[in-house]
């Protein structure tokens, strides 16, 4: 489905609703309903709904609209809630937007935020992610408001699964090199830059060669500074998530000065 086959089908499906049904659409059809994102999906992901999709008058209803075979979920698809929140904690909530430009009767369809589908795109384990779970990520219209967002989130999240928090952070940061600034949200662009993170975040000083090495590389665009940044925060996960107390403390010290708006060196 496009965007507008998506529309067309709620707006069938607010037609034939006998009650009030409230639905929250989540994964890459949440961006592309808000023209976030341009691309086709294969159903319309739900993360929590007022009334069971799978119940058998539901589901008559949805088939009318777009018929799959019924071994499988329906194009209304809240399957998504079970894997969501293997990843994220229960007490997740989703920021919601309504849908610009339409109106329902019965139907009550909102949408997570940007920042809440990057979130859930990241948080999936590697093993489990999807072909175009990063893609989207690189494609996805994103504010600058929406990457502050994004980083309080995982701020947040980071409280639940440190290590996985700061893999998610790489990550964003290797794929969305424009959101990697200081504390002054002025671009990180040399190796200095990036030794100055890494001692204020981690308590991790950097050798005169290894600084001199990112600098090379930079210079010769082998590598981006963000690239760069991302992989000191992947690297510190790792090393959290191996028991490096000392990395865990600098990391959340960090992370609290930071909630409080004390500049403390590279705000990323």
């Amino acid at each position: 489905m496009n965007r507008n086959e998506m529309i067309k089908n709620l707006h069938e499906l607010d037609k034939r609703l006998w009650t009030t049904l409230d639905i929250e659409i989540c994964g890459a059809s949440s961006a592309i309903i808000k023209s976030a994102l341009n691309r086709n999906s294969m159903d319309i992901d739900v993360v929590k709904t007022s009334y069971p999709l799978d119940d058998p008058k539901m589901r008559k209803v949805l088939d009318e609209i777009l018929y799959i075979p019924n071994d499988l979920p329906s194009w209304l698809n809240s399957e998504s809630e079970k894997s969501i929140y293997k990843v994220l904690p229960r007490s997740f909530r989703f920021d919601k937007e309504s849908i610009v430009g339409e109106s329902f009767q019965k139907l009550n369809p909102t949408l997570i935020s940007n920042a809440d589908l990057v979130i859930c795109k990241l948080a999936i384990e590697e093993n489990n992610r999807r072909n175009n779970d990063f893609p989207d990520i690189q494609r996805l219209a994103l504010s600058i408001k929406d990457a502050e967002c994004l980083y309080e989130k995982i701020n947040e999240f980071s409280k639940y699964n440190h290590p996985l928090a700061l893999e998610m952070e790489g990550n964003f940061k290797q794929l969305r090199h424009e959101f990697v600034w200081d504390f002054e949200r002025m671009p990180i662009t040399n190796g200095d830059d990036i030794a100055k993170y890494s001692l204020k975040r981690y308590g991790i000083k950097p050798s005169n060669n290894k600084i001199e090495g990112w600098n090379d590389d930079i210079q010769s665009m082998i590598k981006k500074p963000a690239t760069i940044v991302g992989n000191i925060d992947r690297n510190a996960s790792k090393m959290i998530k191996e028991g490096n107390l000392a990395i865990a403390k600098k990391d959340n010290e960090y992370r609290s000065l930071l909630s409080k708006g004390i500049d403390y060196g590279m705000d990323l």
